[in-house]
């Protein structure tokens, strides 16, 4: 199958955040390394939009609801999920996803915890310390994860969070490319806002 054939799938992605007496943290899961996609990587709660979720909008909101409580155990509303990026797989990979990103505020009195299959650990975490083990090579992450904790290492409680995510409303989708050199062989990747991303092909 070549690059152009192959399915960008709809994918649906959860930041859970919480406020704590040593700050605003976010829930982190370990991916299992047997995993074939992002295997052994810190992500956030999410998965595959399935055909049982539906069509359209909703469908990515039904899918952040059922992964959230597959993969974590907690229960969540649709409604109090705000969409907060868009991220599309660049092309060369053997899969590809279109993923909408959501934030919402924990649910209260719920224990968060993994399933064992396709997450062995699972985390709350510091926006700042999440970034600093991953600089560190402690933690494995996805460009968009690291994305996402940098946005939220601006604010200091979970309703400084949700306010800056309401003001985005519907955002761009972030077209990643990747950098490949001379030989064909890719050795990093461009988003829109880097300089050099027109010089390489979408």
């Amino acid at each position: 199958m070549s690059d152009s054939e192959t399915p960008i799938r709809p994918a649906a992605t959860v930041l859970l955040v919480r406020d704590t007496p040593a700050g605003l943290e976010v829930l982190m899961q370990r991916r299992n390394s047997t995993m074939v996609f992002a295997s052994g990587t810190y992500v956030f709660p999410g998965g595959r939009v399935d055909e049982a979720d539906g069509v359209g909008d909703d469908a990515y909101r039904t899918a952040a609801v059922r992964e959230c409580q597959e993969e974590a155990g907690l229960v969540i509303a649709a409604d109090d999920l705000v969409w907060m990026a868009n991220w599309i797989t660049p092309r060369g990979e053997a899969r590809r996803f279109d993923t909408r990103f959501f934030v919402a505020v924990a649910p209260e009195g719920q224990d968060a915890d993994h399933d064992g299959a396709e997450a062995v650990e699972t985390v709350w975490v510091n926006p700042d310390l999440g970034l600093a083990r991953a600089e560190a090579k402690e933690w494995a992450m996805l460009p968009p994860t690291l994305w996402c904790l940098q946005q939220l290492r601006e604010h200091d409680t979970a309703s400084a969070v949700m306010q800056w995510a309401r003001t985005i409303g519907v955002p761009p989708a972030v077209r990643v490319r990747l950098k490949r050199d001379g030989e064909g062989k890719p050795f990093g990747i461009a988003v829109p806002s880097d300089p050099d991303y027109d010089d390489w092909p979408d």
